[in-house]
């Protein structure tokens, strides 16, 4: 019985993505994903996350390349206006107190739409 495994295997040049591909691939991506925003800057989506889940698209966004100023601002909009008097997230929108890891993420995803550090709401 043998028990080695193999954790590489070398990648055939067929299978690796032609970079310009893949980067009108990405911006097909982007330009879909900015049609789906609403105009307060969230999107709809079947989850109970709450703002995370706009938190969360904004990570991506900024780590992708990033979006519009305008729609950052919009975004960030939005998610400070779900921001509770005590400047925590709620989880989800029925929850009654904000958690520290909905907050966290939140706080990031407003970086990630561009407000600065220094912002009152980060």
């Amino acid at each position: 019985m043998n028990d080695a495994v193999t954790t590489e295997s070398p990648t055939p040049e067929s299978l690796r993505p032609d970079s310009q591909a893949l980067e009108q691939a990405i911006a097909r991506g982007a330009a879909a994903v900015k049609r789906e925003q609403r105009p307060d800057g969230s999107w709809d989506d079947d989850t109970d996350l709450g703002p995370s889940a706009t938190a969360m698209h904004w990570i991506a966004e900024a780590a992708l390349g990033g979006a519009s100023p305008e729609a950052g601002a919009d975004a960030a909009a939005y998610l400070l206006s779900q921001q509770q008097a005590d400047g925590s997230f709620l989880p989800f929108p029925e929850a009654t107190a904000g958690t520290a890891s909905a907050t966290a993420l939140c706080r990031a995803g407003l970086l990630a739409c561009g407000l600065p550090a220094s912002h009152a709401g980060v």
